[in-house]
């Protein structure tokens, strides 16, 4: 397998986790939003760990961010290499997500992404330590903590 194609696959299993993740998931009780802006902002990706282990990832992918913005929508983001000689990465516009997000009085994240005229919500429990921001959520049995450092 190329190269190419083997980067395509890999942010293609990226992707489709991620929808994975939205669909196998259940929303969370929302008795009213916590007031946490210490989410808004720009964030680019540092790690993903998946059940422990750090997942092996294209040096584009360290490029990938998401912007929560203040009037609760988000959008995410993704870099790859259109050529395996060119080291530059570009934007993928296929796989940008957008979306919206809340905080509810539980405490845990909400995010919905939007698919054409579905969308799906994935709730996670995440933190924010100084410059850091952990996703946690679950598809299955399978915990996926995904880092982020404010950019």
């Amino acid at each position: 397998m190329n190269l190419i194609a083997k980067t395509l696959l890999k942010n293609s299993l990226v992707s489709i986790c991620f929808v994975l993740m939205m669909l196998l998931s259940s929303c969370g009780n929302d008795d009213g939003p916590v007031n946490d802006t210490n989410i808004i902002g720009v964030w680019q990706l540092s790690e993903i760990t998946i059940d422990g282990e750090e997942d092996e990832v294209s040096d584009c992918t360290y490029q990938d961010t998401v912007e929560f913005k203040s009037d609760n929508t988000y959008i995410e983001t993704v870099y790859v290499t259109p050529d395996p000689n060119v080291t530059t990465c570009i934007t993928d516009d296929d796989l940008i997500t957008m979306g919206t997000w809340s905080i509810p009085s539980d405490g845990r994240l909400n995010v919905t992404i939007a698919l054409g005229e579905d969308s799906f919500t994935q709730t996670a429990n995440y933190s924010i330590s100084g410059k850091t921001l952990s996703i946690t959520f679950n598809i299955g049995s399978i915990e996926n903590i995904t880092t982020y450092t404010r950019v």
